[in-house]
């Protein structure tokens, strides 16, 4: 009875762990826009971590600020979806680079498959390189574009979403699969 007993906390603890890992993140809220450079000073929260994505979120209430870094040589990619949604119909920003430009396409996911939207709507960008990593940076209208077959309409306060995240170890065609993913939900502030 004492090593069912033990063997049920053990699972237990493991289980409610795991939880405590993936917590819901939130989406700060700032006054001033943040300016969109590479570094992640203004963004209000804690980064939501997991070897090797940190990723910094925020909102002024008419942009979102996104600050993606990935250990990687590759692609990387982060998209906002339903909440616990899949790749499809998400709204996808993949940060690469052509020769030594560092470059952002916005895309819309179809099924297992993504292709740029007509009417992009990114406003500033970052892509660029350090010794081990690549980092995505860019500021993006909280009210998404109509009839690009987005999954949202966009991110509102109180919203819960889904965020999907990606890269590729080496590659810088966004063709390619990826390499690694990870998918978690936040929250508006």
């Amino acid at each position: 009875m004492g090593k069912i007993f033990s063997l049920l906390l053990l699972l237990l603890l493991t289980i409610n762990g795991g939880a405590l890992a993936d917590q819901l993140v939130v989406m700060g809220q700032v006054e001033d826009p943040i300016e969109i450079n590479g570094e992640f000073e203004g963004y209000p929260m804690d980064p939501w971590e997991r070897d090797p994505f940190l990723l910094y979120l925020a909102h002024d209430g008419e942009m979102m600020y996104v600050h993606l870094r990935v250990k990687t040589e590759g692609w990387v990619a982060i998209g906002f979806t339903q909440p616990g949604g899949g790749m499809h119909g998400s709204n996808m920003f993949l940060g690469y680079f052509d020769d030594e430009e560092g470059l952002i396409r916005d895309d819309v996911a179809v099924g297992r498959t993504h292709s740029e939207v007509d009417n992009p709507a990114v406003e500033e960008f970052f892509v660029g390189r350090g010794d081990d990593y690549v980092i995505l940076e860019f500021s993006y209208p909280l009210s998404f574009p109509e009839d690009e077959d987005f999954i949202l309409a966009g991110l509102n306060s109180g919203d819960t979403v889904g965020v999907i995240l990606a890269y590729h170890n080496s590659s810088q065609n966004i063709r390619t699969r990826h390499s690694n993913r990870a998918a978690f939900n936040i929250e508006i502030e």
